[in-house]
């Protein structure tokens, strides 16, 4: 009886509105295992199969999570050094713009 319980609780966690028993006919199949307890590989199978989904999700999360963090960290600093001085960007570039300049003069 436990069994069939299990086999419906199942079922209607996959679709509640219909519920689907493909597949849980295995439930069914050898209750019992050589020492006489209920045999529920099957079932240990499906909620393995389940808990590693959850935990490759909870994986991808916090991934996700610590990426989104990394680069807004990196476009807090960005901007902080471009409002705390605004004219250095100006500077460098006018830095970088005469040294190619110097340097393609000495070469001729």
């Amino acid at each position: 009886m436990i069994r069939r319980v299990v086999q419906l609780e199942v079922a209607v966690s996959r679709n509640n509105t219909a519920p689907d028993f493909a597949g849980l006919d295995v439930l069914l199949e050898s209750p019992l295992t050589e020492g006489g307890g209920a045999s529920t590989r099957a079932l240990d199978e499906w909620v393995t199969s389940r808990l590693k989904e959850k935990a490759q999700i909870a994986k991808q999360t916090r991934l996700f999570r610590e990426e989104s963090s990394y680069s807004s960290r990196a476009k807090s600093s960005t901007t902080t050094e471009e409002t705390a001085n605004p004219w250095r960007r100006k500077k460098k570039a006018k830095a970088k713009a005469s040294a190619s300049k110097d340097a393609g003069a000495g070469d001729s």
